[in-house]
């Protein structure tokens, strides 16, 4: 997998701050109440800058996701991080299988 460069790092970085600083004035404009909670925050986030089938890829990932060339370390890696982020939540016995496939 290729790493993202510094530059998209810190143009997404921008476009993300602007977006939100956009936001901020637009909910002052129609009243609404100030954003308070990370809560908030982040579901605002993900209506704004996640596709609508995230969820559904991520799954797809985790569920075929294979060690092939990866060292061990790396699929450990990729294993844990997919889990986290797709919010899979299921028996130790489950991950462990899924794991050793």
């Amino acid at each position: 997998m290729r790493k993202p460069s510094r530059w998209l790092f810190s143009s997404s970085k921008i476009y993300a701050f602007l977006w939100y600083e956009n936001v901020k004035k637009q909910r002052a404009r129609e009243g609404k109440a100030r954003i308070r909670t990370w809560s908030k925050l982040k579901k605002l986030l993900t209506k704004r800058f996640l596709p609508n089938n995230y969820k559904c890829e991520l799954y797809l990932r985790v569920s075929s996701l294979s060690q092939g060339r990866l060292s061990v370390e790396e699929y450990i890696r990729e294993f844990e991080q997919l889990q986290i982020e797709s919010g899979v939540k299921e028996e130790p016995e489950q991950t462990t299988v899924r794991f050793l496939r």
